[in-house]
């Protein structure tokens, strides 16, 4: 392993978070190589030393109290605040582009629906009538000019095409 890139990993490797082959490889250039295990030695005096100096320090009853209410405070706040009874929450735009497109949609489909949907202005009576004369067809109890206009086909683009 050359020096550039024990430099690149050697806080890394002060700290212990490499893996255990990385770990072995910078070890083995440590060995070799002087100036950066000097630099490695440096790092650890500087990282750890400071740890090592210091004494422990206790918190007070005092301070452990309010830790401990403040952390009861916290679980009764989340008992009490179910989220799904959070309705601020759930009426809250977060991404208004996106709110604005989704409501475009909604509103296009419902367009389309509403349009495709609509009756006559006669009502629904011609399409009931005309249902009618087709299942009478259907049954051979159909009078004879109706039979007629059944026979001529529906005039559907389709059936131009297929007779």
């Amino acid at each position: 392993m050359k020096c550039d890139r024990v430099k690149d990993v050697i806080i890394d490797y002060v700290d212990g978070e490499v893996n255990e082959v990385l770990r072995q490889e910078i070890a083995s250039h440590l060995d070799a190589c002087p100036d950066c295990k000097r630099m490695a030695d440096d790092l650890k005096g500087a990282v750890l030393g400071p740890l090592k100096s210091s004494r422990r320090h206790e918190p007070s009853r005092e301070v452990w109290h309010r830790i401990k209410d403040a952390l009861e405070g916290e679980k009764v706040r989340a008992v009490l605040s179910f989220p799904a009874l959070d309705w601020a929450g759930i009426f809250r735009v977060r991404r208004p582009a996106f709110a604005l497109a989704f409501v475009a949609v909604v509103l296009c489909v419902a367009a389309f629906f509403v349009g495709t949907t609509r009756v006559s202005r006669n009502g629904i009576e011609p399409y009931v009538q005309d249902g009618e004369l087709f299942l009478a067809y259907l049954e051979g109890d159909a009078q004879a000019d109706d039979a007629d206009a059944y026979d001529n086909g529906l005039g559907t683009s389709i059936e131009k095409y297929l007779l």
